[in-house]
């Protein structure tokens, strides 16, 4: 396929470039759903032995893991690692420990979606840049032979090869595209999303009061 250059072009895919290598410098070029919301909930690694949370952050998730397997599963990890190191713990999440342990918490129903994956954050950012150019810059999704326009899917995967993803073909990046509903990875990126702005006004909140 021949890529199409043009002004526009060009400066889609350098960004799409440099927002990845930023990207693959902090958290590699793989993560599943599960290592990429305890990144942005807790700013920390799954596998980490020492897991703190302030309080606020405590009384979030919490609230959340009444309805979401997602946060349940967060919660249960953060309230396992104060106890292995026998240190008091947020009262909110005390509270989630012991109803847990009570088996007086029912786990949330696990919704459908992707299977375990480390492409997630690979698919997570196909499909935001993918939306990004169509709804910023209008362009079209797919490539048409008969236009001359340079399509989403064609920037985002040469820019892919570029940031040294090499394995990501324009043809990958339609199908992560075309499927992202019907898979329910669109439901994972939504909750990734709502994770990274409630962990910032969270923070916001913080900063406001330490003034």
């Amino acid at each position: 396929m021949k890529f199409k250059e043009g002004i526009i072009a060009d400066l889609a895919r350098a960004h799409v470039r440099e927002t990845l290598i930023q990207v693959f410098q902090v958290l590699g070029t793989e993560g599943s759903f599960e290592q990429v919301m305890f990144q942005v909930l807790l700013g920390c690694d799954i596998e980490d032995e020492k897991i703190r949370v302030s309080d606020e952050l405590a009384k979030f998730i919490t609230a959340e893991a009444d309805e979401s397997y997602e946060y349940y599963k967060v919660c249960r990890t953060v309230a396992w690692s104060y106890m292995c190191d026998s240190e008091d713990m947020p009262e909110c999440l005390y509270v989630f420990a012991t109803r847990v342990m009570l088996l007086d918490h029912n786990r949330p129903r696990k919704l459908r979606g992707p299977r375990r994956s480390n492409n997630f954050l690979r698919d997570f950012w196909i499909c935001q840049f993918v939306k990004d150019l169509k709804n910023h810059l209008e362009m079209q999704v797919y490539h048409n032979p008969k236009s001359q326009n340079v399509s989403a899917c064609e920037i985002v995967s040469k820019a892919f090869g570029e940031a040294g993803y090499t394995m990501v073909s324009y043809d990958t990046v339609e199908t992560v595209w075309k499927r992202r509903h019907k898979s329910g990875l669109q439901r994972q990126i939504n909750e990734i999303l709502r994770a990274l702005d409630a962990r910032a006004a969270i923070e916001l909140g913080a900063e406001g009061m330490g003034k």
